[in-house]
This record gives structure tokens, sequence and C-alpha cells, in this order.
């Protein structure tokens, strides 16, 4: 990578973190939140000797049956606070009776294999730390343990693609938004066994290259379509791919494309949404960070939505 493209990646990362510190804000504050949100619940977990913290979303059942349970890990600066936010995924827990696991990473970063975020500088086993808080939470709640389901975005899409590769046997199926297989993984891992995967991704996107290559610092990550295909390959799928076109919101300057490959082994599914024109948003909203540009938002899906659905109809 270039002296010039380093700088530039160097200064953005930055500026982001002067920008994004009051937004973030500090724990108290965020438990202070916590507190406020009805059927919210703040959790601590000691884990390599260091407090780590997570928030459960569990709303009153509707009914007896065991609940799903999804994993939701936040981006790069995020929080398990801000993701929910940004997801709006308590409105689908309210109405399909789940329950939610927000976690924080270390010092708002996952250790998802790259090698540069400061969890993976650090030593930090978020491996180990994710696993354990979901054991826990299978052990406290009423949780069907055969509908455990993980997504994240950007770093935390990162995160999700290095826990169905090293914990495959904890879920049902697990869905990226943003982020794609990297290098140091597919060279150390395999998952144990097939599994559903859905990626959504835009292709005009600043910060992680849809065509693959070094995300700044971060490491390097494999294309969106080699993604697709060594998830094929994992899963025994035929290489026929079905695609779909949809264009449903026309006032937005973007497409998806929907490339599906549902001839697997054990009927797993992999599916990636191409967002032509698509920037690192959250696909259904505009992200925003002051001075730095998150490219062209798409409002023609609703991520959360997408991968809710996904996830229902998972064998």
């Amino acid at each position: 990578m270039s002296k010039v493209i380093r700088n530039k990646y160097l200064i953005l990362i930055v500026l982001s973190i002067i920008i994004l510190i009051p937004y973030l804000s500090c724990n108290s504050i965020q438990e202070y939140k916590a507190s406020k949100i009805q059927n919210l619940e703040f959790k601590t977990y000691l884990h390599q000797g260091r407090e780590r913290k997570y928030y459960i979303y569990n709303p009153q059942p509707k009914k007896e049956d065991l609940k799903p349970l999804v994993l939701i890990l936040h981006g790069r600066f995020g929080s398990g606070l801000q993701v929910m936010k940004q997801t709006e995924f308590n409105a689908l827990a309210e109405e399909n009776n789940l329950i939610l696991l927000y976690p924080d990473g270390y010092e708002k970063s996952w250790a998802d294999g790259r090698g540069g975020t400061p969890a993976d500088r650090n030593g930090i086993d978020d491996v180990g730390f994710l696993e354990d808080i979901i054991k826990v939470t299978l052990q406290k709640y009423p949780i069907d343990p055969n509908k455990v389901f993980i997504m994240g975005h950007s770093n935390g899409g990162f995160m999700t693609q290095r826990m169905l590769l090293e914990r495959t046997h904890l879920f049902r199926a697990g869905a990226s938004v943003v982020s794609q297989l990297s290098i140091n993984l597919v060279k150390k891992y395999k998952p144990s066994k097939p599994i559903n995967v859905l990626f959504l991704n835009g292709t005009d996107d600043p910060l992680v290259p849809y065509y693959g290559g070094y995300v700044s610092e971060l490491g390097e990550i494999l294309s969106v379509d080699e993604t697709l295909h060594q998830w094929m390959e994992w899963n025994s799928c035929s290489q026929n791919l079905d695609t779909n076109t949809i264009n449903p919101n026309l006032s937005d300057k973007t497409t998806i494309r929907i490339s599906s490959a549902i001839t697997c082994v054990n009927q797993t599914k992999v599916i990636s949404y191409s967002i032509l024109g698509g920037g690192h948003n959250y696909p259904g909203k505009e992200d925003s960070i002051p001075f730095i540009s998150l490219g062209e938002p798409t409002y023609d899906i609703n991520a959360s939505h997408e991968i809710w659905k996904f996830f229902q109809m998972v064998k």
C-alpha cells in the first residue's frame, strides 16, 4: 500500500476518533441510557481478567415457547447501545419473540482476526468471550439452542465471520454487513460443518473494498465474489447461482443484485446482496460521520428485516 494511501487512512481514523468521542459517550452514561429502555438488561462478565459489558434485550413472551437468540455485533468505534439504535432490531424482537445479545467490544473494536484492531493488537480473546456469554445466556434464559444466530456490521461483520469459522457449532446462521472474509481467517480456519451465511455489501464502499484488497492497516480481505464462492465450497453448494435484481425505491441511487446458492449440503444457503452503487451504510438508513463520506445509502431494503427473514427461512 502506498504511503499516500496509508496516510489518507490514518487521517480518516484520527478524524473518526475525534468526531465519535462525544457521540459514543462514557460507560456510565451508556448504563444510564440502558436503564431507561424497557426490557433491556445491563450485564458484566469477567474474561481474561477484564470486566466485559453486554446488554440483553428480553421482551415479555407472547407465548411459552423457547425463543431464538440473536447476537448482534457493532462496528469499529461503536457499542452495544449504538448498534441497537442503528439496527432497530428491538422492534423485531417484540414482534417475533426474540432475545437479543448486544456486547461491547474492547476499545470499541473486535479481534476479528485481521490483526489490526485494538482488540487484535492487545491479544483479546473475543472468540472465547462471545462463546462464554452465549453459553451463560442459554443457561439463564428460555432460548432454543438450535436457533442461535449471529450478525454484525463492518468490524462486527468480520467478527461474525470469525465466529462462524471457529465456533460453527454454536450457530444456525450468520449475517455480515459491509464485511467479507479476511485472508488471515481463510488461511487458518474452515467451518466444522455447513452453515447458512448472508452478506450485504455496497459495490462502492469507500472503507471496505467490495472487490477485495486492504482495509487501511486492518489487513487484506477477499472480494465479495471470492467470499461467496469460498462459502459455497465449504457448504458443498452447486456452482449454479440464482440471480435476481430489485429496485423498489427509485428515489435512491442504488439497485440490489441478489445472488443465491440454495442447493447446498444439509439444505444450507449462501446468499449475497450486492448493493450496486451503495457505500458503507447500514442498508435501510444513512449512517453519518462528519467530514467522512460513507458513500451512497440504499433504501431498497431494510437490512434488519432481510437478515431476520433469512434467519427464519434457514433449516
